[in-house]
């Protein structure tokens, strides 16, 4: 999946820049869309809600001046909840930015994460009206600069290439060429034995299957 929305050419995720700090969200059938600002982990409420604006389709977008890398933040998605229809908008809960490169609080399971819950009497699956702020995993703005140290892209033309999908620790735990501190390790990953296998295939370019914050 591209982080760019092709529509208006918008990066989505928080994006640094020289004005400070853009935020873009894609939410299909969002009807407002607030970006909330943290200044500590243990803040229970957000010093700030900023409303996105919505500039094509299903993408909205603000810029905030002066926002920095490191700055917590995350969403509050309005919308329909309607379970029937596959809708479960509830802006009474932080949302993680799907596109974030760091987040933190990942480990303070809490009730009030639930989005809904089935009523006791009906049987039916309905909103859930606890406010998460104080307990939901945050986004952390990004410094994604780094120095490649002359490092360059290989540009494989496409009809040379051939993607090898992997996950990291099921290619180099049980590699028999892998010292065991690399095995199940990025450093794995690129051990020499491993790429002279890939090498061997063929394989230009790997691509890693999902990688989890944990």
């Amino acid at each position: 999946m591209s982080n760019n929305c092709e529509q208006e050419n918008i990066r989505l995720g928080s994006v640094l820049n020289e004005h400070g700090t853009t935020f873009s969200l894609s939410s299909f059938g969002a009807e407002k869309v607030e970006v909330c600002l943290f200044n500590s982990v243990k803040d229970t409420a957000a010093t700030h809600s900023i409303p996105l604006e919505k500039v094509e389709k299903d993408v909205w977008t603000v810029t905030l001046k002066d926002i920095k890398a490191g700055q917590l933040y995350g969403y509050r998605v309005y919308g329909p909840f309607d379970p029937k229809s596959g809708h479960r908008f509830n802006p009474n809960k932080i949302l993680i930015d799907p596109y974030a490169r760091i987040v933190t609080r990942t480990q303070n399971w809490h009730e009030s994460l639930l989005g809904s819950r089935v009523h006791p009497k009906t049987q039916q699956e309905v909103i859930d009206h606890h406010d998460s702020a104080s307990h939901a995993p945050l986004s952390i703005v990004a410094d994604e600069s780094f120095d490649w140290q002359g490092d360059r892209r290989p540009k494989t033309p496409w009809e040379e290439t051939l993607i090898y999908e992997c996950h990291v620790k099921g290619m180099t735990q049980t590699h028999p060429g892998l010292p065991t501190s690399l095995k199940g390790s990025y450093l794995g990953l690129a051990h020499p034995e491993v790429l002279s296998h890939f090498k061997d295939l063929g394989v230009t370019a790997i691509e890693l299957l999902p990688v989890y914050a944990f």
